[in-house]
């Protein structure tokens, strides 16, 4: 009897450990909490940086003159609604077919009447200004953006740890926005010159957005709440997509393309009032959270240190199979990324036919359903690995291979498709959609790696795979500026299908969920070691 006293003892004591843990869990998750104002703040701060980004893919489309014949021989034909470029060989650009699903008759009729009755000198003078760009300069347009925006990833997420990511995140958002209100102006004065400085100012500001972002999760977000936070955070990227593809639709055709850069904008400026005033950079430095979050949140951390500032260990980063695995499978899926954000509006209008409302439509429609599966999935999974019916790291594996594949399926379902439109838009929301699962993959993994790196990680992945936003684009617009014909978009689509699935089986055997020894400093590292001897 007296032999088992002490495990009787002990095994009361973690039973009672446990039973603290679950009180602790269920206050936690008690009504609405100061995370969940963080979740929301930064799910709209996401929507905006997307709305930021991709209002010049949408508004191009008004933007550009139609082409005439005598562009014929170095471009596209455009008939005379900008819907439809007939190229001059012997493969074509599909015959339009989607004049019954066209959206604009009721906003063609209130932009007439709105345009020629309430302000037609402002509107006629700004508005209807259209541009004489090339599809190279277009995709030199397009990806201005990701100039400044692969500059300022690192510097984002280390200036994050230092500093504190909350007004890293806020600042940068609004910067691209006060910018996005001189977008209008700056183009009719200085065009494509004008305009490229200005998306690359946009991108420099924008960069440190995501690192920042990251920083923030590693401090907020319980292990068990952690791919749900993620999850609905990031949905600000695809909903903001769909939102500017949405929105800019209608108010370009009522109001002109200036409009799509003033409201993105001016609601960049309402946002920034608030992520002020309710949200901060760590649970502890909240002064309106109860001590039972506070509490559940900090019991729920792990990996963190409790150093502020701790020199980034350069050579095990780059020495680490699975931070490689990270930045490869991120590199890979770029490309995807930016494809179906930047240009699928241009194919959707010059390869099937349709016009600025239907375009906004069938373009947001891809990231909607992303945001959805994403979201689903995220639920799954936080499920799955909290009743350990599959490991961490098999988990982020699934997620990931779903999102490389799928989306690489897609792709070749558009190429085989041809100009069978049914076939081209299911293939494109299926690869779109299907990546939403990437968000509970790899974009996920390295808070669970690296806890104390994760914004320096995030930033250099960012970098590498953020490279393809403007090469992407460039690279699409070389093809397509002597090619530009449904085989032309072939080969275009052709590079992501192939890169994608590439990508993955580096990621399938080198990733880990595992805290890397090298996450924390040194002296602490030790400390923990003695202690646990």
């Amino acid at each position: 009897m007296c032999a088992t006293a002490p495990n009787e003892t002990r095994n009361v004591k973690s039973s009672e450990h446990i039973l603290d843990k679950v009180k602790s869990i269920n206050q936690g998750h008690q009504g609405w909490g100061t995370r969940h104002t963080f979740v929301v703040l930064g799910f709209l701060g996401f929507v905006l940086c997307y709305a930021l980004r991709f209002n010049l893919s949408i508004a191009i489309v008004k933007m550009v003159h139609p082409r005439s014949e005598a562009d014929s021989s170095s471009s596209a034909k455009f008939n005379k609604t900008n819907t439809v470029p007939q190229s001059s060989g012997s493969q074509q650009i599909c015959p339009r077919k989607l004049d019954n699903f066209a959206l604009s008759n009721f906003t063609g009729n209130m932009h007439n009447s709105l345009t020629n009755q309430s302000f037609p000198h402002v509107y006629n003078s700004m508005s209807e200004r259209q541009f004489d760009w090339t599809e190279e300069q277009q995709g030199t347009l397009l990806g201005g953006f990701f100039w400044g925006y692969v500059l300022t990833q690192y510097p984002g997420g280390k200036l994050s740890h230092v500093y504190g990511p909350k007004w890293v995140f806020s600042c940068g958002i609004l910067i691209t926005g006060v910018l996005s209100l001189i977008i209008p102006v700056v183009t009719v004065t200085f065009d494509v010159v004008g305009l490229v400085i200005v998306r690359f100012l946009q991108g420099l500001a924008e960069g440190v957005t995501l690192p920042s972002i990251l920083v923030m999760l590693s401090h907020w977000s319980p292990v068990e709440e952690r791919g749900r936070m993620t999850n609905w955070l990031l949905a600000g990227i695809p909903i903001g997509t769909a939102v500017i593809m949405i929105a800019g639709g209608y108010l370009i055709n009522l109001f002109g393309w200036p409009s799509v850069f003033y409201c993105t904008g001016i609601a960049t400026l309402i946002w920034f009032v608030f992520w002020g005033l309710m949200v901060f950079d760590t649970p502890s430095k909240h002064p309106r959270i109860t001590n039972e979050e506070l509490k559940y949140i900090q019991s729920n951390l792990t990996g963190l240190t409790t150093q502020e500032n701790i020199p980034t260990p350069w050579k095990s980063i780059l020495s680490s199979l699975p931070v490689w695995a990270i930045f490869i499978a991120d590199f890979g899926d770029s490309w995807s990324h930016y494809l179906l954000h930047v240009e699928i509006p241009i194919y959707l209008s010059s390869v099937h036919g349709f016009d600025i409302e239907t375009n906004g439509w069938f373009s947001a429609l891809p990231q909607l359903m992303n945001c959805t599966l994403g979201i689903c999935v995220a639920f799954l999974t936080d499920f799955i690995i909290s009743r350990k019916y599959l490991t961490v790291i098999t988990t982020r594996r699934v997620c990931s291979t779903m999102a490389l594949w799928g989306a690489s399926a897609g792709f070749i379902g558009m190429i085989c498709g041809g100009c069978n439109t049914i076939v081209a838009v299911v293939s494109l929301n299926f690869a779109a959609a299907i990546s939403g699962t990437s968000n509970s993959g790899w974009v996920v993994n390295h808070i669970e790696i690296v806890p104390n790196h994760a914004g320096t990680i995030s930033g250099v992945a960012n970098s590498v795979g953020n490279i393809l936003g403007f090469v992407a684009p460039y690279v699409t617009g070389l093809i397509l500026q002597n090619n530009s014909t449904l085989l032309g978009w072939q080969m275009a689509l052709a590079i992501p299908a192939i890169l994608s699935f590439s990508v993955s089986l580096f990621y399938l055997a080198f990733s880990s969920s595992e805290e890397q020894p090298w996450n924390k400093p040194k002296e602490e590292a030790s400390l923990e070691s003695s202690n646990m001897a």
